[in-house]
């Protein structure tokens, strides 16, 4: 299998590694300060136990970031607002936790905010739980119970009106089921659909005009549905997807679409601890792609933990390990078009969050490990 390079000529790659703009705001929260974006500042959102980054929701330059803290206090979701390199206090939401993780943060109505995450209930099930966040960072309703059975992976997208589309995966680990089911804009949870069974990994991406495309894998095939206001149309089986062995482990599925083109991505750990990511891609209306490819630049240089924002543009960016440096990867019309060193010397233990408002500016955050310590939660944007 050949891995996934340019198409045109090594011409077409932008390495962006020095240059870095002054000004960089350090906010002292842990013992190290934060490293040095290409873009402007980088911001210490806070400390914390994980390796994902901040769930974040970034739209007309402001922003809203959740993660899960830990105290003396036990365990906890924790907030904060962000306009340009201003930040607000961080505030824990009364939501009493187990072991939260998994966490998505999505636009309601006004300044509403859904929060969606995953945690055990009182039977020591994982289920996924919503709650809807006001302007004020207190809770209007939650937490909800959204899936009615052990829940593995989940993925939403705006809808209209302040409401959310989420499909997951529940019941029998070895032929789980996806469902389809919408939370409207004061937090209540509508009558889900079930979309297959046997389905696993579920990924979503959004045009312009509120399509959703929803990508999952079925045994060794990616499928994808189209969903138009809960209605689920043209569902077909694209392509293979990719072989795992013994030990090797699929974190999950991510998505994103340019105008014409879908994008998937599967980020994955081999047995051996390499990290891995492979690209499948066609066009929204083909009916068959071409098999996933391991994602590398032209000179064979992986490219892993991509994340791609949701929300259709006409290049879609993916953020993601690209040597020892965070990096983001342009598509165009199924090609890789540009590669820019956003932050260097900077190691993912997971994917990076990846968002475009709209008015085409990026946001990118991230959880960089720190020995002995919390990983620190940082947070750069696109000027």
């Amino acid at each position: 299998m050949q891995p996934l390079t340019f198409r045109g000529a090594a011409a077409f790659k932008t390495l962006v590694r020095g240059g870095f703009l002054f000004g960089i705001v350090f906010l002292f929260l842990g013992c190290s300060k934060p490293p040095q974006s290409v873009w402007g500042d980088v911001l210490l959102l806070g400390e914390a136990h994980q390796s994902s980054p901040p769930a974040l929701w970034f739209e007309d330059g402001h922003m809203l970031a959740a993660w899960i803290g830990d105290d003396e206090r036990g365990v906890h979701h924790d907030v904060r607002q962000i306009t340009g390199s201003q930040m607000g206090n961080s505030v824990t939401l009364p939501l009493p936790p187990l072991h939260p993780y998994a966490q998505l943060l999505l636009p309601g109505d006004d300044e509403d905010h859904h929060l969606l995450w995953l945690d055990g209930n009182d039977l020591g099930e994982t289920r996924l739980y919503s709650a809807l966040l006001t302007g004020e960072l207190t809770i209007e309703r939650g937490p909800t119970e959204i899936s009615s059975a052990h829940t593995y992976s989940y993925a939403a997208a705006p809808g209209t009106n302040g409401k959310l589309w989420a499909a997951w995966t529940e019941g029998s680990a070895a032929f789980p089921s996806l469902y389809l089911g919408s939370i409207d804009a004061s937090g209540r949870p509508q009558s889900p659909t079930l979309v297959a069974g046997n389905a696993a990994h579920p990924a979503m991406a959004y045009a312009a005009d509120r399509t959703i495309y929803l990508f999952w894998i079925s045994e060794s095939t990616l499928v994808r549905a189209r969903v138009i206001d809960g209605a689920i149309l043209d569902t077909m089986a694209l392509t293979s997807t990719v072989a795992l062995g013994d030990g090797d482990r699929l974190h999950m599925l991510r998505a994103g679409i340019d105008q014409t083109v879908g994008y998937v991505f599967w980020n994955i750990t081999r047995a051996d601890g390499t990290n891995e990511t492979w690209m499948a891609s066609g066009r929204l209306d083909a009916r068959i792609w071409q098999p996933p490819r391991p994602l590398t630049d032209v000179e064979g240089t992986p490219f892993t933990w991509a994340s791609p924002h949701i929300l259709g543009a006409d290049t879609l960016f993916a953020a993601g390990q690209f040597g020892d440096d965070i990096a983001l990867f342009g598509f165009k019309n199924g090609s890789l078009r540009s590669i820019q060193i956003v932050v260097e010397a900077q190691s993912l233990l997971a994917p990076p969050a990846l968002l475009l408002d709209d008015q085409n500016r990026l946001a990118l955050a991230w959880s960089q490990p720190q020995p002995n310590l919390p990983a620190q939660l940082l947070l750069t944007t696109m000027p």
